[in-house]
């Protein structure tokens, strides 16, 4: 029998699919600077919550999330900030964590933004997930790649993934992200967990190789 902590083996991929979503993530793994903003809304167990999301990643190991919206009728508010050697990750309770950041770090993120999406980053840092000695992309593995039938999202025609991601130590979850058929740039993306849970993104806008600013990514200062 096998470990329930042991991750399930991959599945099958059909290769036009999984040579899609190679594509796509790659993508966002070569970028100069990628930067996005989307709605996520989240259904879990009693419980409901919707966020805006915004992010900027850059070359030099720089990256910014921030996340701001309500939980279980109250406000709550997540960042976490690279400069390219610090990272200071405020969860909204407590008081923020400053540490030393892994050099492969931002490269890790990037991998974690194509699999899962705008909040996976976010729960790695609210779950302290940051085993020093673990490759971050191997905190979401994916198999199962599946082309859907083209699909409209709002004006705009989509191509339909689907696939299955398997977090750090957990079931897998079922994933269906919508690309811009022409741009291959997110427009959707829906993860439905083994427990239940569901989330959706819908993105707002999505761009690559844009300037950022450097001072983007300084850190807060302390109050």
């Amino acid at each position: 029998a096998q470990d329930p902590k042991e991750k399930p083996k991959p599945a099958a991929s059909e290769p036009e699919a999984e040579a899609l979503y190679k594509k796509f993530e790659e993508k966002v793994t070569k970028a100069k600077t990628l930067r996005f903003k989307a709605k996520i809304a989240m259904e879990m167990k009693e419980m409901a919550a919707e966020f805006d999301s915004e992010g900027s990643l850059k070359e030099g190991n720089k990256f910014k999330f921030n996340l701001s919206g309500e939980m279980m009728g109250q406000a709550r508010e997540m960042a976490v900030t690279c400069d390219g050697t610090k990272v200071h990750a405020d969860g909204g309770k407590g008081e923020p964590k400053v540490e030393d950041a892994r050099k492969d770090i931002a490269d890790g993120m990037r991998v974690l933004l194509a699999r899962a999406g705008a909040i996976m980053p976010m729960m790695l840092v609210e779950g302290g997930g940051r085993d020093k000695e673990k490759d971050i992309k191997e905190f979401m593995t994916v198999s199962a790649f599946k082309l859907g039938k083209d699909e409209k999202v709002g004006e705009k025609a989509c191509k339909v993934l689907t696939y299955k991601a398997v977090p750090d130590n957990e079931k897998e979850a079922d994933v269906t992200l919508w690309l811009d058929a022409d741009s291959l740039k997110p427009v959707k993306r829906e993860i439905k967990a083994e427990r239940g849970e569901v989330f959706t993104e819908t993105y707002s806008s999505w761009t690559y190789d844009e300037e950022i600013k450097d001072d983007v990514f300084n850190l807060p200062k302390e109050k």
